[in-house]
């Protein structure tokens, strides 16, 4: 094997994990807790920051304390149950490879995440973690030191909105969309449900479609547009057996964008726009809504207070809501789904050309600046 000599095996800041992309295709994320999901984040992030010859020794050595500072185990009998549970999950990759005659072939090749692990009493350096040789040579084999073949091997994550992460389904499913954004600003992805489900692990789980729909795909998506600089959408979900899908499975029709850091992430605009002290306007399917999203009540004139329905001791309560939005003409107020999708339209817009979306909305640059800046 002809190994790459530079500094790093993948030069990546603190807070993005390069991820092998044979990881993402065979790795179960629900298999794993999300504690010990993490913590090997953590770790593989750590050995591929290492320089080539401490890569090939296939160990990492780091200290129990940040560790635990980081995942918040209390003592060592939970890092030692950790480690072992990552230690015990066992994956399957396809290896593929040249004969000497040039001829391509596969192999299936059965690896452990880690081999060993020990964790000494004292000392800066006191966890060992030894990776499995497959998996290493796996890994440099697929390092090619061209930036943009990189891309072809590995997906780059948000380690920092990751960790925030709370659930297994979250974490698969931002791994997912991630992957098949493969370096694109945005894109369209359909998957059936029984995709979903062998991918997320959940074959035999959330048997019933509401239950699926609520638990897995609209709970995953909110936490993911929260945390994480990825915002996708659910488009449609496709019934079977209709003229538009003849099989007997669900198609879930997703968009998926990138957003750029200078971007404000899904919550940061609700926030943003909530506290703006301004009376947002938005047309969802041919009715008009109003958001009343002042942070002070007392800058509300009458019109409004009576618009609004509350007193000054109720709103500083119902402000905290995100379901404010109001029909215009009967100053009804919405639904918590259809709040939700108004939030969706309006960022959507906002993505598409944030200029534009300041102007039409009465929000300026200084304003924008200004929020970003207590974020």
């Amino acid at each position: 094997m002809n190994y790459i000599e530079q500094e790093n095996i993948l030069n990546q800041p603190e807070n993005v994990f390069n991820k092998p992309n044979l990881l993402i295709d065979t790795l179960n994320q629900n298999s794993l807790s999300v504690k010990a999901t993490k913590i090997y984040f953590i770790l593989l992030r750590d050995i591929l920051k290492q320089n080539v010859e401490e890569f090939k020794t296939r160990n990492l050595y780091t200290s129990e304390s940040s560790l635990v500072k980081i995942m918040g185990v209390k003592n060592r009998a939970g890092m030692k149950n950790i480690l072992q549970e990552i230690r015990n999950y066992y994956i399957t990759f396809i290896h593929k490879f040249r004969t000497k005659d040039g001829k391509l072939k596969e192999k299936e090749v059965g690896t452990g995440l880690i081999t060993k692990f020990s964790i000494d009493k004292k000392g800066k350096q006191s966890v060992r973690v030894e990776f499995d040789d497959d998996l290493i040579n796996e890994i440099l084999r697929l390092y090619i030191s061209d930036d943009e073949k990189i891309k072809l091997f590995y997906t780059e994550l948000d380690l920092g909105g990751l960790m925030n992460l709370k659930s297994s389904n979250s974490i698969r499913l931002y791994e997912i969309f991630k992957y098949h954004l493969a370096g694109h600003k945005n894109q369209y992805k359909d998957f059936t449900e029984k995709e979903i489900r062998k991918k997320l692990g959940i074959e035999n789980k959330y048997t019933s479609i509401n239950d699926f729909n609520t638990y897995v795909i609209k709970k995953s998506l909110e936490e993911i547009n929260k945390n994480v600089p990825l915002f996708i959408k659910l488009i449609k979900i496709v019934r079977p057996n209709t003229k538009d899908n003849q099989t007997d499975d669900r198609i879930y029709k997703f968009k998926v964008k990138k957003i750029s850091s200078n971007l404000l992430s899904f919550s940061n605009f609700i926030e943003f726009i909530r506290t703006s002290n301004k009376t947002i306007e938005c047309k969802y399917r041919s009715i008009d809504y109003k958001l009343y999203a002042f942070s002070d009540f007392s800058k509300l004139n009458d019109e409004s207070k009576k618009f609004i329905g509350i007193d000054s001791e109720l709103f500083d309560i119902s402000i905290k809501n995100k379901n404010l939005w109001k029909i215009d003409k009967s100053g009804k107020n919405t639904t918590k789904l259809v709040s939700n999708s108004i939030w969706k339209l309006l960022y959507s817009e906002y993505l598409k050309n944030p200029e534009k979306f300041l102007f039409n909305h009465n929000l300026t640059k200084d304003e924008l600046d200004e929020f970003k800046k207590n974020i």
